[in-house]
């Protein structure tokens, strides 16, 4: 059995890329008793991260109240996936926004394809081609240009019982993307000499140019564009670039009709479009104005810039909200709580609880224990709302992620350190941890993901307590941590032999959190050695520095 590590999830059918800016992502090895070890879970829905220090442990419960037709749907998807070519290769210009539109459909639909960057100077790279602009796709040899052509073409191929008007919405807006948006882009990135600059830097920092070539395009290429754009500004009777582009923004937000896609629930060819030539102005000073200066980003909507060009980065929650998951897991003891939200998804798991029964006391929070009562307890309630038959379903086809001990190692570790070594102390957490998954198999829970230890060490108040003056990561709690995992892989791998029709997974983020934190720059962070509130250096609860509005 091996285990797999990077920054995305490996699942069933594909892999979901994780965005790089979330601040916990994910190695999933699944380990089941009932499939070859090379299986995977499905797409998981995004959670929001617990806290290292203070965290929270337990259960978090992914509903499956609406898979009762999920075997079918399945069957039907399998049935409409006919293509699948062996061979697709997009030739592209990087910054070109009509390429970056038929990634956008290949991402979305996870085709697998093979980029060559041509040169946009010699065009060397597609001179066995009569046609001399990009996009150019091959699909096992056979050659498409025109991006909305090439669209068309892969969507027929993989929908060949769709049929798609000329006058209805969809394909208006996809021509208003053509014949309009994709007009305004000129104008903008070349809209004065600086960012003429900026656009260029950008392309030949990302496009195949030689070192010579990249000096040359890079000045002459934005002299050149800063006086087409001026020609291409009144051609199209633009008065005002920015202006122009707002206004486009805006006009496609209020096609949405406040829904999260012109498609719906998930994206259509509409907003592939829009998103796909968007992509390549996000990182320049136009892309930014115009998110900071329209409603195209709005705070809590998934119609946003940044999501949607990585369309492949937002289909767990798309697809979290078509099979009815709640995308934030609502508390099991939220006063508030409906019956309607205990169908889809419930959270169980309390605020600096851990494996080790003391952890719990000694913070007086919810133990493990308790939050199995708890459980047992929902099953009667979810009984009462749908039944008996598709309760016991829901139970066993809902997925169950159990995040705990980085509290244990953070500190109750320290107050058995008299009992307990660093090894034995790891060796006592699995044991808990091994006995607390097959309780919970007991109650019912059949797809079991079990977190690993994070770098504890490294977090603000380890680091302040155990540091010393540099505030150095402690490598007595990291150690333990690594230990932790260590034995907890072969662990949950004779839990998933040992128990009938499980899948277990062990999730290891381990690595993955401690690259970010040793090279914060290649996250988007600047800072990893200090908390984001107060002093940053020790304290959890809130105080005067971490509330500026405090009474």
């Amino acid at each position: 059995m091996r285990r797999v590590t990077g920054l995305a999830a490996r699942t069933i059918s594909s892999s979901v890329a994780i965005n790089p800016r979330l601040s916990q992502t994910m190695a999933i090895t699944t380990i089941s008793s009932s499939e070859p070890i090379s299986r995977r879970f499905g797409g998981l829905p995004e959670i929001s991260t617990p806290s290292f220090a203070g965290g929270v442990a337990g259960i978090v419960f992914f509903s499956a109240a609406a898979a009762s037709s999920l075997g079918q749907e399945v069957h039907a998807k399998e049935m409409a996936q006919k293509f699948n070519p062996k061979e697709v290769v997009l030739y592209q210009y990087e910054a070109c926004p009509f390429c970056n539109k038929v990634k956008a459909f290949l991402d979305y639909n996870k085709i697998p394809y093979k980029i060559v960057e041509v040169n946009p100077i010699s065009k060397k790279e597609i001179k066995w081609s009569d046609y001399k602009k990009v996009p150019i796709l091959t699909v096992d040899g056979e050659q498409m240009v025109d991006s909305s052509v090439i669209i068309d073409s892969l969507f027929q191929k993989m929908h060949p019982e769709i049929s798609k008007s000329e006058e209805d919405e969809e394909t208006k807006w996809r021509k208003w993307v053509d014949n309009h948006l994709v007009h305004l882009l000129s104008p903008n990135i070349y809209r004065n000499t600086s960012e003429a600059l900026e656009s260029f830097d950008y392309i030949t920092t990302h496009g195949n140019f030689s070192f010579t070539e990249r000096l040359v395009a890079k000045y002459a290429g934005a002299t050149a564009m800063y006086f087409v754009s001026k020609k291409l500004k009144k051609k199209y009777n633009i008065t005002d670039e920015r202006a122009a582009l707002y206004d486009a923004a805006e006009t496609w937000v209020d096609a949405l009709k406040e829904r999260p896609y012109h498609g719906g629930s998930k994206p259509n060819l509409a907003d592939l479009a829009v998103f796909g030539v968007l992509r390549p102005i996000r990182y320049l000073r136009s892309g930014k104005d115009m998110v900071d200066n329209t409603r195209i980003v709005v705070e809590g909507s998934r119609n946003t810039l940044d999501q949607n060009t990585e369309t492949n980065a937002t289909e767990a929650k798309v697809e979290a909200e078509r099979l009815g998951i709640a995308e934030t897991i609502p508390a099991y003891l939220n006063p508030k709580l409906k019956n309607e939200d205990l169908l889809k998804g419930i959270n169980f798991a309390s605020g600096g609880s851990g494996y080790d029964p003391l952890t719990a006391k000694l913070v007086k929070v919810v133990s493990l224990s308790d939050q199995l009562k708890y459980f047992q307890e929902y099953k009667e309630k979810i009984k009462g709302i749908v039944g008996e038959e598709k309760a016991n379903f829901m139970v066993k086809n809902s997925l169950y992620l159990v995040v705990a001990s980085s509290n244990d190692i953070a500190h109750t570790y320290t107050a058995r350190s008299l009992k307990y070594n660093r090894t034995s102390y790891a060796d006592y957490l699995v044991g808990f941890s091994s006995k607390f998954v097959k309780d919970l198999y007991g109650l019912g829970a059949r797809r079991i993901g079990v977190f690993s230890a994070v770098p504890v060490g490294c977090v603000p108040a380890a680091r302040t307590v155990h540091g010393r003056l540099k505030r150095k990561c402690s490598d007595k709690l990291n150690e333990v941590a690594r230990h932790f995992n260590v034995k907890m892989f072969p662990t949950l791998e004779a839990l998933g032999k040992e128990l009938p029709d499980s899948k277990i997974a062990f999730i290891d983020v381990y690595d993955t959190l401690n690259d970010m934190i040793e090279n914060p720059k290649n996250y988007g962070f600047e800072v990893s050695n200090r908390g984001c509130c107060g002093t940053g250096l020790l304290e959890l609860p809130s105080n005067r520095k971490s509330l500026p509005n405090y009474r």
